[in-house]
C-alpha cells in the first residue's frame, strides 16, 4: 500500500487497523486515521496496537481491549444484536484476562440488542455506554450500581435489574 487519503477511515468507529509495515509511511495522509482508531504495527509478528492494547473479538461478538490482566468492552459495531451476556474473564492465546470495563459509547447505537448481563467483576461503565439502545433491558449481578460507574452510563434510562444471578 503506497498511499491512503484523507480521513480514509472516519466513520468505522469500531475498527482496529493491521499494517504490515512497522510504521507509517510517507505517502499516508497525515491523518488517515483518527487516533483514536487503534493502529497495530508490525501485524505479521506482533499483535499490540500503539495504544497498548491487544484487541480481540470473542466468540460472542464482542470487542475487548486486553492489558496487564484486565479485558475492557470497547465501542462495538452497531450490528450487535439480541443478547449478550458478558463473560467474567476471556481467554486470549492461553491467558486469562478478568472483564472489569465497559468504555465509553461501548454499545452506543445498538439499537437491536434486546438485554445484557454485566457480571459483578465489571467495575466501571463509562459515559454513555448504552446509549441509543432503544430496546435494552441491562441485567446486573451487582445489587446497586458500583461507585466506578459514570453517572451517565445508562443515559437512555434502559430498565435495569440489580442483583441478577448470572448462570455459568
Amino acid at each position: 500500500m503506497t498511499s491512503i487519503g484523507k480521513y480514509a477511515f472516519r466513520d468505522c468507529s469500531s475498527l482496529t487497523i493491521y499494517c504490515e509495515a512497522s510504521s507509517k509511511p510517507s505517502g499516508w495522509s497525515s491523518v488517515w486515521s483518527s487516533s483514536d482508531r487503534p493502529v497495530v504495527w508490525n501485524c505479521k509478528g506482533n499483535d499490540i496496537a500503539n495504544d497498548g492494547n491487544i484487541y480481540y473479538i470473542a466468540d460472542n461478538g464482542i470487542r475487548y481491549a486486553l492489558k496487564d490482566g484486565k479485558a475492557g468492552i470497547v465501542k462495538q459495531s452497531i450490528s450487535l444484536s439480541g443478547s449478550i451476556k458478558i463473560p467474567s474473564a476471556v481467554t486470549y492465546k492461553g491467558t486469562s484476562y478478568s472483564v472489569t470495563s465497559i468504555g465509553d459509547s461501548a454499545f452506543r447505537g445498538c439499537s437491536s440488542l434486546t438485554s445484557i448481563e454485566i457480571p459483578a467483576g465489571v467495575k466501571s461503565i463509562g459515559l454513555y455506554a448504552f446509549s441509543g439502545c432503544s430496546s435494552l433491558t441491562i441485567y446486573c449481578e451487582a445489587s446497586s450500581k458500583p461507585s466506578g460507574w459514570d453517572s451517565v452510563w445508562n443515559s437512555g434510562n434502559r430498565p435495569v435489574v440489580w442483583g441478577h444471578k448470572i448462570s455459568k
